[in-house]
């Protein structure tokens, strides 16, 4: 199968019992799909199809970026002119070393935050223009023609699942939902061993 919006929407409607659009229209269960796909799926794989650079130079002065809101997570390290600084996500640990009641030091940043809001913190505070580049995980790009297709096909028995979950969670059927999450957590467990198997060959390709 090649698993177009189409495709996923119909497996959708197999698996929730919401058959005719009299039920629900085909509006709101691709919304339902995107939602899942674009939001929460990301969060589950591990893609390199879904990875990418995210780079942007800083400003002399300022030590805070803000993050394009497509940006989903982002994956250790993160380089400030082609070197690896320290990064953390634990927001006590880095004000604890870089107060943010006390002036910060100006100089060529070794040390980097992100916030929960998407912002960046780097210390010290840049005092010229340096390159940073982050490896980040984007949102994939919505499904909106019936012929879309997700980055890889093979992800879309795995969204059918997810947004039938969201389905019968509104509606309130609890059993009907848990019954999904078995499928889908093996779903995405055969997913994510592709991804694997996939990173651990490159590497062996690039070491030969």
């Amino acid at each position: 199968m090649e698993w177009t919006l189409a495709d996923i929407r119909d497996k959708v409607r197999k698996y929730t019992g919401f058959l005719s659009a009299q039920q629900i229209s085909d509006d709101f269960i691709n919304d339902a799909i995107n939602d899942f796909y674009v939001n929460e799926f990301p969060l589950l794989v591990n893609s390199t199809s879904l990875s990418t650079w995210h780079a942007f130079n800083t400003s002399p002065g300022v030590g805070e970026y803000p993050l394009e809101v497509t940006i989903l997570n982002t994956i250790s390290p993160i380089y400030v002119a082609d070197y690896p600084v320290w990064f953390t996500r634990d927001r006590d640990l880095f004000f604890a070393n870089y107060p943010l009641n006390e002036p910060a030091q100006q100089g060529k940043p070794f040390a980097a935050f992100l916030d929960d809001d998407r912002t960046l913190y780097l210390r010290p505070v840049p005092d010229a223009e340096y390159n940073v580049r982050i490896l980040v995980v984007k949102k994939p790009t919505a499904l909106v023609n019936d012929t879309d297709k997700p980055l890889d096909p093979a992800w879309g028995r795995a969204v059918a699942v997810g947004a039938a979950i969201h389905l019968l969670l509104e509606e309130g059927d609890k059993d009907a939902a848990n019954e999904l999450s078995d499928l889908l957590g093996a779903l995405l467990g055969q997913i994510n061993c592709k991804a694997t198997l996939f990173s651990v060959s490159k590497e062996a390709i690039r070491s030969f």
